[in-house]
């Protein structure tokens, strides 16, 4: 039988692989919409058995699910999760401490374009502003590079290291109806910390992307507006105390626009002071878009403080208290 390690640490030849008693530790979430209206799902996954996550212990499982739909304005929209059926073979109402038998295809993911021009290297040349500043001085396939040149460029350079998958589900059935009890979050050692954002540590990132991890003592810094979230991501310095290691706090699990505006779980986290220091963020290492960053789950539990939003609610797996929200 294959193991999700055995896939992490490539000893497993590419192709399909059957996991069986694998643990859900994300609900499943929307991981990206292609231009054309491809919609693809993913939940986060595994090893059983363990008390706390381990190198090579977790891996992302995505799967297209449902075309999207058009809306008002011609609009391409997925699937409203816990709404609308999204398609694909995740089940949409899996949920963390699910235990479930998958089969799918090992996969070795980077977009195509990640690293492949001087845009996302920090440095913003002379054509590079041009374009940024003047939409008409831009080369024909050149975008203006707000990732080089805007106030809010990039927290660091282009990753150009893979992160291990596992995607063309044929199969992800849930066994049983109890849930397994969830590990706790590995807490990083400052050396850890330092490879979380890096570009090219594909040693690290082959160990511990997928997995969920702890991080301590990261401070917020904040945006040009002055605020700690931007359209729901967070920019942490990991180590104050050194000097300015950043790292991309996401929403990518999480955040639905759909969702009303006072809904603490799916909506962008509130923290009122821009010098917000957390004792610790839970999340996964995880690549979005070109970025390594930690994906969080719950905003009401793995930030210490929480958002503001949760008021007296611990966590978005149970209900709020009276008068929390």
């Amino acid at each position: 039988m294959v193991t999700i390690q055995d896939v992490t640490m490539g000893t497993v030849a590419s192709g399909i692989v059957e996991l069986r008693g694998v643990v859900a530790m994300s609900p499943k979430f929307l991981v990206s919409q292609s231009s054309v209206g491809r919609c693809t799902y993913g939940v986060y996954l595994s090893a059983p058995g363990l008390t706390e996550t381990a190198p090579y212990s977790g891996i992302l499982a995505v799967d297209r699910g449902n075309d999207a739909t058009t809306g008002s304005g011609g609009k391409l929209y997925c699937a409203k999760l816990g709404e609308e059926p999204a398609g694909g073979e995740i089940p949409d109402d899996v949920m963390p401490g699910d235990v479930l038998d998958v089969v799918g295809e090992t996969a070795y993911f980077l977009l195509d374009f990640c690293g492949a021009d001087t845009c996302g290297d920090l440095q913003c040349d002379e054509e590079e502003r041009a374009c940024h500043d003047d939409e008409t001085a831009c080369e024909a396939d050149e975008h203006q590079c707000w990732e080089d040149c805007s106030a809010d460029r990039l927290p660091y350079v282009e990753s150009k290291t893979r992160q291990r998958q596992l995607a063309y589900l044929t199969k992800m059935e849930k066994v049983g109806d109890e849930r397994a009890p969830l590990p706790e979050p590995h807490a990083l050692t400052a050396e850890e910390v330092a490879s979380l954002s890096s570009a090219a540590d594909a040693s690290f990132h082959d160990r511990w992307g997928g997995v969920k991890v702890r991080l301590r003592g990261a401070a917020a810094v904040p945006w040009s507006q002055g605020t700690v979230v931007n359209y729901g991501n967070i920019v942490a310095d990991t180590d104050p105390g050194e000097g300015v290691a950043k790292l991309q706090i996401g929403n990518d699990i999480y955040y639905r626009g759909y969702a009303p505006l006072d809904d603490a779980c799916h909506k962008g986290p509130v923290f009122a002071d821009a010098a917000t220091t957390w004792q610790q963020i839970d999340g996964f290492s995880s690549l979005d878009g070109c970025l390594w960053t930690l994906q969080v789950v719950d905003p009401c539990a793995d930030f210490l403080p929480a958002s503001g939003m949760c008021g007296a609610r611990t966590s978005c797996s149970s209900e709020p208290q009276p008068g929390s929200e």
